[in-house]
């Protein structure tokens, strides 16, 4: 775009800048821009200003799966205020419920018709890698439940801890989509693809509660085996993340049709396990497909 030029006492000329640029970086009167010079020409930089996000709304619904859906997308949206009024008698129950598994999230200000929730995070940005990998990790203890599980000829299991597994997936997930919308990531390929990525492995995470759910019964010696088989494919993926292995991201996708193969010819025995099961793998080799991307790209920039 094209800017006049604006004389400036005797030395000196200014232009102004776009409107849009300085809105979408947050820049006011006797805010600083960087002015940088390189072969005769200026590039003009800031750092944008990051506001709190916030909106105000009326709950409707008590119906607490309407109310954790909707402070899940709200959180994940990167809303850090936001005032809510009530109806019901129990909405703030139903709230400090739907809350507490999103980091961050507190409710700061509350009466008899409404209250405020805030983000008081102060460094969520910094622990996005850890926390990411936290959903691995919680998929992997998952994976040992379900394995233990399986084994033993006993209709004892542990849901507490499986149900404490699957919110920890679940928060996770929640808080590295939320940075990667906070920190302006979808706008790029890696950050989009990092987005499928949590997805897919929340899903795998959710898939192996359902399993465990399903396990009434002993199962067969094959079926076991091939659980095992399902785990081995995950870690083998996760540490080819880590390591920005392209050779080992080659090697599960690789598996995958055999593996599905394997999995469908044993669907008779345990049908319903085995389905879940199929599914890990079909989500776990979607995934291979964006982790591979992901780190060609970061191979690319360094």
């Amino acid at each position: 775009m094209k800017r006049k030029l604006v004389r400036q006492g005797k030395n000196a000329l200014t232009l102004t800048l776009p409107i849009s640029w300085t809105r979408e970086k947050g820049l006011t009167a006797k805010d600083e821009v960087e002015v940088t010079e390189a072969d005769g020409d200026l590039a003009i930089s800031a750092q944008a200003k990051t506001k709190p996000k916030a909106t105000s709304l009326h709950l409707r619904s008590g119906n607490q799966k309407y109310v954790e859906a909707l402070f899940r997308n709200l959180y994940i949206n990167g809303y850090d205020e936001i005032e809510l009024t009530f109806e019901g008698k129990n909405d703030e129950l139903n709230v400090a419920k739907a809350i507490e598994s999103l980091i961050g999230y507190e409710i700061t200000l509350q009466n008899a018709k409404g209250c405020t929730v805030k983000n008081l995070s102060p460094s969520e940005y910094a622990e996005y890698e850890s926390l990411f990998k936290k959903i691995w990790y919680a998929t992997f203890s998952m994976q040992e439940l379900v394995q233990g599980a399986m084994n033993k000829k006993t209709n004892k299991h542990d849901t507490a801890k499986m149900e404490e597994l699957s919110k920890q997936a679940s928060k996770f997930s929640c808080f590295s989509r939320r940075v990667i919308f906070k920190m302006n990531m979808y706008k790029d390929e890696e950050g989009l693809a990092k987005h499928v990525i949590i997805n897919l492995v929340h899903m795998m995470a959710r898939n192996y509660a359902t399993i465990y759910a399903h396990l009434k019964n002993p199962v067969k010696s094959t079926t076991q085996a091939y659980e095992r088989d399902t785990q081995e494919f995950i870690r083998s993926l996760f540490n080819a993340y880590c390591k920005k292995d392209m050779a080992g991201v080659e090697n599960v996708l690789a598996q995958r049709k055999p593996l599905l193969e394997k999995g469908l010819a044993n669907m008779k025995n345990d049908p319903v396990i085995m389905h879940y099961l199929l599914e890990i793998v079909r989500l776990c080799g979607t995934a291979a497909g964006k982790v591979g991307f992901v780190n060609a790209l970061q191979v690319l920039k360094s």
